[in-house]
């Protein structure tokens, strides 16, 4: 008989859009939150996971760090 009170979080973490991406993974780190509510103009825009943010980063790291060629890599 599990209700919605027993499980949300009451002091959820809300960002604006438009909010750099340091401050809001800062605040997650420091909250230790897997997930913040995004915004724009005070409406729900979306939800940014950490498994978001991983597939950014990977997607930077493809871009900018390129493998190299043949089997030099462990």
């Amino acid at each position: 008989n599990l209700q919605i009170r027993d499980v949300y979080v009451p002091d959820p973490c809300v960002v604006d859009i438009n909010a750099s991406l340091e401050g809001v993974l800062q605040a997650m780190s420091e909250r230790h939150l897997d997930a913040v509510i995004v915004t724009r103009k005070d409406r729900l825009a979306g939800v940014l996971t950490g498994m978001d943010v991983c597939r950014y980063f990977a997607g930077y790291l493809r871009e900018n760090f390129p493998r190299p060629g043949g089997s030099d890599i462990a």
